[in-house]
């Protein structure tokens, strides 16, 4: 069995950047220009290795090889990618790989790329790519496919040796059992579950009631064997629902204006473990937005568009406006959205312009929910 972590030490000690390997110290997704070297990446990644996986390691520092972290990627943000923008892609498996030096929020990413012989390109333009184009590795550059493209032979015994030696052992498995449930106090109740006598899934969270029901704050939930993180928040809200076979996870989201806020169930993730060995994820979108009465939303929003050009002209909020302050003021906006505003969308978007702090999170949240929703509605159409 593979642990990604040892993995990852594998490839910073023994590799230099390659035509199998690639490392980042970050990656944007968000403009259209970051997408697009992204993906060049990942395009020529699997045009260059059609015999062997290739990785692409993030949260590295460049010069030192010095792990710095980033934080926690859906990896469903990444297949969306892909899947909108190359054609022929990989099979390619986004994994959020925890370390006990980094901080609690703070993960490696590793994205697998796996083997394929048909060619990937792009297939529509994005940032300065043109459809058409296909990337291969040459050395530690992303080329546009040449006369000089060709194949490294040796990537696949070379790959093969490195995935050999990063397996698993028993001293390894408890000492991150234990260094979890050092990790997290007791009243975060951390704990395990084994399944098929094979797999080790650690999870610890901090009970509380709310909205009349008792729920998880603060989650850490992880693959132990493979040294992967399957979900952590320091702000969702998450319920967990363990079965023979099966770990669930279903986490719900915070909305509401004023004083009235309820849970919304969200997504759910479950973690499926076969007997033959292997597990699969599957993540659901379960998510119904609130819906309210027309003029209810329409005198929110004339609200909220008065508190946001208070903050764009640095003018002090009344005491009676704190429900819009910060936090709660992109929370109307996603409300308004959902319920038909569609300028909503774009003052949300903005917003990122004039907040910080507790309110900028918030403002990162509401966009993840924007973001989830809008690709289920693209996907599904």
């Amino acid at each position: 069995m593979l642990n990604k972590r040892i993995l990852i030490k594998n490839l910073l000690t023994y590799n230099d950047e390659n035509t199998f390997y690639d490392k980042k110290v970050a990656i944007d997704l968000i403009s259209n220009a970051a997408k697009s070297k992204f993906l060049k990446h990942i395009c020529a990644l699997s045009n260059s290795n059609p015999y062997n996986n290739s990785y692409l390691v993030i949260g590295i520092e460049d010069r030192t090889n010095k792990i710095k972290g980033i934080s926690f990627i859906d990896d469903s943000v990444i297949q969306n990618l892909v899947s909108a923008y190359l054609y022929n892609p990989s099979i390619i498996k986004f994994e959020n790989i925890y370390f006990p030096n980094l901080p609690k929020e703070k993960v490696v990413g590793l994205l697998t790329v796996r083997p394929t012989i048909k060619r990937t390109c792009f297939k529509k333009n994005i940032g300065k790519i043109s459809s058409g184009i296909c990337y291969y590795r040459k050395g530690s550059n992303s080329l546009p496919i040449d006369n000089d493209f060709s194949i490294d032979t040796n990537n696949k015994d070379i790959v093969s040796e490195v995935e050999k030696i990063s397996k698993i052992s028993i001293k390894i498995l408890l000492d991150d059992i234990f260094n979890f449930y050092e990790m997290w106090d007791k009243e975060y109740n951390p704990q395990y579950v084994v399944f098929k006598e094979q797999y080790v899934v650690c999870w610890a969270g901090y009970r509380t009631d709310f909205d009349k029901k008792s729920i998880l704050s603060e989650v850490d939930i992880r693959i132990i064997n493979e040294g992967i993180r399957i979900f952590y928040s320091a702000v969702q809200w998450v319920d967990v629902s363990v079965t023979e076979s099966d770990f669930s996870v279903t986490e719900y989201v915070n909305l509401g204006f004023d004083y009235n806020y309820k849970l919304y169930p969200f997504e759910k993730t479950t973690i499926k473990f076969a007997d033959n060995g292997k597990y699969d994820i599957k993540i659901e979108l379960i998510f119904n937005p609130p819906k309210f009465d027309k003029n209810i939303i329409e005198r929110l929003y004339a609200r909220a568009k008065e508190i946001e050009n208070k903050y764009r002209n640095g003018l002090t909020l009344h005491s009676d406006e704190d429900y819009s302050s910060g936090e709660g003021l992109v929370n109307c906006f996603l409300i308004c959205y959902f319920n038909g505003i569609k300028e909503a969308r774009k003052d949300l978007i903005n917003s990122i312009n004039y907040l910080d702090g507790a309110a900028a999170e918030r403002r990162s949240d509401c966009m993840r929910i924007l973001r989830k929703v809008e690709n289920n509605e693209t996907n599904g159409s």
